[in-house]
């Protein structure tokens, strides 16, 4: 095993352990390199999410998905992070739920469980003619009352 390897197996033990934050210093050395692994990144963003650093564990999980588009983790993290309110909806965040959702056909109650996530990211960016054929919908319209993003629209009235 190389150097880079070893390296990148003691982040995730750090991650693991909770140390987060030499977690943080390592892989950061790591990115100084160009080390283009999944894995790292995948690791590094869960160590920016546990120290609050939502931006830079985002920008962690599309370079994972970048370095292997067809791994479902990244794509789940950006979507965990959406759903814990650390980050907003975003170009990123539809085409993270959209690619999972391609990568999960054959699973019919996670694809409608992603239907779901993403509506409610059309509300929060306010492409409301994507919603028209999910209006219709009786059990998608009381999720739609419980969701954040109908909240926030419905305070501002």
């Amino acid at each position: 095993m190389d150097s880079t390897q070893e390296m990148i197996l003691s982040i995730t033990k750090l991650v693991k352990e909770k140390n987060y934050d030499e977690a943080i210093v390592k892989a950061e050395n790591l990115f100084k390199n160009r080390i283009k692994d999944h894995n790292l990144f995948v690791f590094a963003a869960n160590a920016y999410i546990n120290t609050a650093k939502f931006g830079k564990a985002k920008k962690c999980f599309l370079k994972g998905i970048t370095l292997s588009p067809g791994k479902k983790i990244a794509y789940s993290g950006i979507i965990k992070m959406f759903d814990d309110k650390q980050i907003e909806a975003s170009q990123d965040t539809l085409l993270a739920v959209d690619k999972l959702m391609h990568l999960e056909v054959g699973d019919p109650i996670k694809v409608s469980a992603l239907t779901e996530k993403r509506s409610a990211m059309w509300l929060d960016l306010k492409m409301y003619d994507k919603l028209e054929d999910q209006l219709a919908d009786i059990n998608f319209l009381q999720k739609l009352l419980q969701s954040r993003a109908y909240i926030q629209f419905s305070a501002k009235f």
